[in-house]
């Protein structure tokens, strides 16, 4: 696996940076939390790291050539396929309903996602992720709506099946799940 580091690394929007001349080497593999307050620029590095996104100045050592699965603060799910189908989109169906039911889904896989509550879209969106696999997880607020078992119940699931994960959250609590290394921004 590629050295995993970020130097002196800005982005932002509208031609004003949100993130300022951040570094951090994310080599050994596990998971890092980034927290800080809303608009610090949280969502702007994982966006960049996800190659979503150029930024402004600095480097990217290692992300570009990693499979990296992306799970973003909205669901962001096709309201007119089920749960199995917005699953099954990057993967096979088989795989799709073993992720549903790692995420406590099981027997909603016909669901559509206005069917179903906000807690259970935001583990639709994480079996997808699951279901993507690769290299690194790069999740945006992943436990939004989920109360503490579900939390600790799925945290394992992503936990063994990334290398890397890097996660942004408010919640120190979520950041334990993971023995994230906390990065405070």
């Amino acid at each position: 696996m590629p050295e995993l580091a970020v130097s002196g690394l800005s982005a932002g929007y509208g031609g004003e940076d949100v993130l300022k001349d951040f570094s951090f080497d994310f080599t050994p593999p596990g998971a890092y939390a980034v927290m800080g307050g809303s608009g610090i620029g949280k969502t702007t590095l994982l966006r960049v790291l996800a190659g979503l996104m150029r930024p402004g100045s600095g480097s990217l050592g290692g992300f570009p050539e990693l499979k990296r699965a992306v799970m973003f603060q909205e669901d962001r799910l096709l309201p007119q396929l089920t749960a199995l189908g917005n699953v099954a989109l990057v993967s096979d169906e088989d795989a799709a309903r073993k992720y549903l039911a790692q995420v406590g889904l099981g027997g909603r896989e016909d669901a559509l996602p206005a069917e179903l509550s906000g807690g259970q879209r935001r583990r639709v969106a994480l079996a997808r992720c699951l279901a993507f696999g690769g290299d690194a997880a790069l999740l945006d607020e992943p436990f939004t709506g989920l109360d503490e078992e579900l939390k600790a119940r799925i945290a394992p699931y992503i936990a063994r099946r990334f290398g890397h994960i890097i996660l942004t959250t408010h919640d120190e609590a979520e950041a334990r799940l993971f023995s994230a290394r906390i990065i405070r921004l």
